[in-house]
C-alpha cells in the first residue's frame, strides 16, 4: 500500500489518522470517521478482510518490537515494516495468531501439521478444537485419491475431473460423500500484448513471435473466436462426459455472485466458436499472413487447460495455417515470475481469479485496470497502445495505425469508466454504478482482452463419518472461502 505519513515530519497526515477513530471506555463504544461516504457494504468488507485488517494483539506487537509509537516519526518508522525486507521477523514467521489452529510442523511440499491453539479462548458460532489437522502434499491426483479410497485421507481436494466417475463409484458403495457448490472463482486465458523477446526465447529457442502481436485487437478476437467453448465445457472439463457440473460459461469478469453481475444475453459480442468468423477477423487484423511459433503456457497438473490448449492450437492452424501454438507446463511460482511489465515473454498463459472480497471492484481492478494484476503483467497499458499507432504511422500503414489509436482510446475509457464504477458503489450509488460496470464490461467484451472458459463449481469430496458442525454443510460452501478451496477445518468432526 501507499504510506499515509509520508515522512518523519508528516503531522497533517498523522493527525488525520489519530482523529479517524474516536472511542469511549465508558460505552466500548467505537466509531470510524469516513472521509467521504461509503457504502455499509464496502466498510465492513474492508473491516472484515483479513488480507488488509488481520487483528493482532498490540501488547505482544509492542513486545516484538513491532508497535507504534504514536507520533509522526512513530508512525513513518511503523508504517516501512510493509515495505519488503523490512518486515518484522517475529511478526512474519511466528505470528501470535488468535484462530482455531497453530502450525505445529512443516515439511515444504510433503505436509503440514495444524494443532488446536492454546490461545484461542473460542467466539460465539467457531468452536474450539481438540483435534489435529495433518495436511498432505501429495506427488499426483492418483495417490489423493488412492489415499483417500483406502482411508488414509478424510478429505479430498484439487483432484482433476476425471477422477470424479471414481469417487462416485466410492459413493455408491458408502465411502464418499460430494459436495457440489458455485464460487466467485473464473478461469481464462490471458493474451500478453507485449511480448519480452529475450524471455521468450529463454521459454525455447524455436519460439517467434512479434512483442505486439496480441497488441491487435482483431487477432485476439479472432482467437477469441476460434476456441471451441461447448467441447471445452462438455468434454475436456467434463461436465457432459461425466455428467456432472464443474463450471458454466462466463462472459465479462463481473461473474454470478457478485453485485451489478450483467448476464451474457444483455452484453454483445460474446464469442461463440465459429472458426469461418474466426480466419475473417484474422484477416481483417492485418497479421495473416504473419509465421507465429509461440507456446502457451499453462500452471504445472492443470490438465484441463493443457487439453483445451491442445484443442485450441489445432482449431488455429486450421484457421491460419501460418499459426503454430503449443501449449507447455510450468511451475506456477516460475509461471507467475515472468508476470512483470515489459519482461513477460510467455504470449498467451493460464490464470484465475479469485475473490478476496465479494465486490465488482474486485474484479474489475485486477483483470481491466491499468496497472492492475493481469493488465501489468500482461502489458495493457494506453500510451503502449498510442506508440504503437504512432509507430505504424511513420510506416505508412494508416490501417494498423488507426486499429491501435482506437484501441488506445477503448482502453483509456474502460479505466476512467472503472474509477467512476467504483466511487460510484463506495458511495453506495448503486444505479450508477450498476450503469458505468455494464458499460465498462461491454467495452472490454469488445476489446477480447482474454478467451474466459468457465466459472467453476467447487465440491468437497469427504468421507461419510465427516460431519460438519451442527450440520451445517453450507457454512463450508461459502463461496468467499470454498472459492480457494479452502477448508474451515474447525467446521470439520469425525462422526
Amino acid at each position: 500500500g501507499v504510506p499515509i505519513v509520508s515522512s518523519p515530519n508528516d503531522t497533517q497526515a498523522f493527525e488525520e489518522i489519530m482523529n479517524s477513530v474516536t472511542y469511549n471506555n465508558q460505552t466500548n463504544e467505537v466509531i470510524f470517521h469516513l472521509y467521504r461516504p461509503t457504502a455499509p457494504q464496502a466498510l465492513f468488507t474492508a473491516l472484515a478482510d483479513p488480507l488488509s485488517t488481520g487483528i493482532l494483539d498490540a501488547k505482544w506487537l509492542e513486545q516484538v518490537g513491532a508497535g507504534i509509537n504514536f507520533t509522526p516519526a512513530g508512525f513513518y518508522q511503523y508504517e516501512q515494516q510493509a515495505n519488503v525486507g523490512n518486515y518484522n521477523q517475529v511478526v512474519e514467521w511466528s505470528p501470535m495468531g488468535s484462530g482455531p489452529y497453530m502450525v505445529k510442523s512443516l515439511t515444504p511440499g510433503q505436509s503440514i501439521v495444524l494443532a488446536p491453539n492454546p490461545y484461542y479462548n473460542g467466539v460465539p458460532g467457531v468452536p474450539k478444537p481438540n483435534d489435529t489437522v495433518i495436511i498432505y502434499w501429495v506427488k499426483d491426483p492418483n495417490t489423493a485419491y488412492e489415499m483417500f479410497a483406502s482411508g488414509q485421507a478424510d478429505i479430498l481436494e484439487d483432484i482433476p475431473t476425471q477422477y470424479i466417475p471414481l469417487v462416485e463409484q466410492l459413493e455408491s458403495q458408502g465411502q464418499a460423500k460430494i459436495y457440489s457448490f458455485p464460487a466467485l472463482t473464473e478461469l481464462f486465458y490471458v493474451f500478453n500484448a507485449n511480448i519480452s523477446q529475450p524471455n521468450l526465447k529463454a521459454l525455447g529457442s524455436q519460439y517467434s513471435i512479434p512483442s505486439y502481436y496480441f497488441a491487435n485487437p482483431l487477432v485476439r478476437k479472432a482467437f477469441a473466436y476460434a476456441f471451441n467453448y461447448t467441447e471445452y465445457l462438455n468434454d475436456i472439463l467434463g461436465n457432459e462426459k461425466y455428467h456432472f457440473n464443474f463450471g458454466n460459461y462466463y462472459c465479462g469478469v463481473i461473474i454470478p455472485g457478485l453485485p451489478y453481475y450483467v448476464p451474457p444475453s444483455e452484453l454483445t459480442g460474446c464469442p461463440t466458436f465459429n472458426l469461418t468468423y474466426a480466419k475473417q477477423l484474422m484477416e481483417e487484423s492485418g497479421f495473416y499472413n504473419i509465421t507465429v511459433n509461440f507456446p502457451i503456457v499453462i500452471f504445472s497438473g492443470d490438465l484441463t487447460d493443457f487439453t483445451g490448449a491442445q484443442m485450441w492450437s489445432q482449431l488455429l492452424n486450421e484457421m491460419d495455417p501460418n499459426i503454430h501454438a503449443t501449449p507447455i507446463y510450468m511451475p506456477g511460482s516460475t509461471m507467475m515470475s515472468y508476470w512483470v511489465p515489459g519482461l513477460n515473454g510467455q504470449p498467451i498463459f493460464t490464470g484465475g481469479w479469485i475473490a478476496d472480497f465479494p465486490l465488482a471492484s474486485d474484479f474489475t481492478n485486477a483483470m481491466y485496470l491499468q496497472g492492475g494484476f493481469f493488465p501489468a503483467g500482461a502489458g495493457w497499458n494506453v500510451s503502449y497502445f498510442e506508440n504503437l499507432s504512432k509507430y505504424f504511422a511513420s510506416k505508412g500503414n494508416m490501417t494498423l495505425a488507426n486499429i491501435f489509436a482506437n484501441e488506445s482510446k477503448e482502453y483509456n475509457e474502460l479505466n476512467t469508466l472503472i474509477e467512476e464504477a467504483n466511487n460510484a458503489a463506495l458511495s453506495g450509488n448503486n444505479n450508477l454504478a450498476a450503469v458505468y460496470y455494464k458499460e465498462a464490461e461491454q467495452i472490454a467484451v469488445n476489446l477480447y482482452l482474454y478467451v474466459y472458459t468457465y466459472q467453476e463449481n467447487m465440491y468437497w469430496i469427504i468421507k461419510p463419518y465427516m460431519i460438519p458442525y451442527k450440520n451445517q454443510i453450507s457454512y463450508q460452501e461459502n463461496p468467499m472461502i470454498g472459492g480457494g478451496g479452502d477448508s474451515l477445518f474447525y467446521w470439520w468432526f469425525k462422526g
